[in-house]
């Protein structure tokens, strides 16, 4: 699914139309993104049950970056 949309497309875009102001944000837009399709994908019902889901695989998500 993500590569339907190239990183760098995404990228220009955020810097396109991101708020430009202190970045007070722990994620990347692009981790958010991911994590939003990732929840979408899987049926997750609540943010808890995405951040649970996500601590389950935290192994994998660090190798991926």
């Amino acid at each position: 699914m993500l590569q339907l949309l190239p990183r760098h497309v995404f990228e220009h875009q955020v810097e396109t139309h991101a708020w430009q102001g202190p970045q007070p944000r722990k994620l990347s837009y692009w981790s958010q993104l991911v994590a939003m399709l990732y929840a979408q994908l899987s049926g997750k019902k609540s943010l808890r049950d995405l951040v649970f889901s996500l601590g389950r695989h935290q192994q994998k998500l660090y190798t991926w970056g």
